[in-house]
């Protein structure tokens, strides 16, 4: 029936090993690098990755209590995040202050970007906010602790 030819099997014996040989030698086991580490060696625009983030870390307000002026037009809330959260996108909301803390007034709501292990909530304009009234500003990073600062506007009776 079949006539093996002992040099035709000898030579695909060797085909055959070499190439195992080849995927073998040849194969990448290195981790890859970071999206972010490849964008920023080639120096194009930042990208944001989810892979190192904790979804569950705490943030928080450098000032839990903060009264303005009425004359002040606009302010910045510096808060602090975890350096391991770097480029991580945060959600803000500003409520009126009520009973229950989810339950006032929605005013202003907004993203902000821990960066340097910190995070910044620009609120403008304040001439919007109610005189005397307390509002809760609550900054949160997933379904971590919340960070709450409440704010103020003082006017003048």
């Amino acid at each position: 029936m079949f006539k093996i030819n002992r040099k035709k099997w000898r030579d695909l014996s060797f085909l055959g090993v070499l190439t195992v040989y080849m995927f073998a030698s040849h194969q990448n086991c290195a981790p890859s690098p970071n999206l972010s580490e490849k964008a920023e060696a080639d120096g194009s625009q930042i990208v944001g990755t989810i892979d190192d983030v904790r979804k569950d870390a705490a943030v928080s307000f450098a000032m839990k209590e903060l009264q303005l002026s009425n004359q002040v037009r606009e302010i910045n809330l510096e808060g602090k995040c975890s350096v391991n959260q770097e480029g991580a996108i945060l959600g803000w909301e500003v409520r009126k202050q009520a009973e229950a803390p989810d339950e006032g007034a929605l005013f202003a709501t907004g993203y902000a970007r821990c960066e340097g292990g910190r995070f910044i909530v620009e609120l403008a304009p304040t001439q919007l906010l109610d005189c005397n009234k307390a509002y809760l500003v609550k900054a949160q990073l997933g379904h971590g602790e919340a960070g709450v600062s409440v704010v103020t506007r003082a006017c003048p009776l």
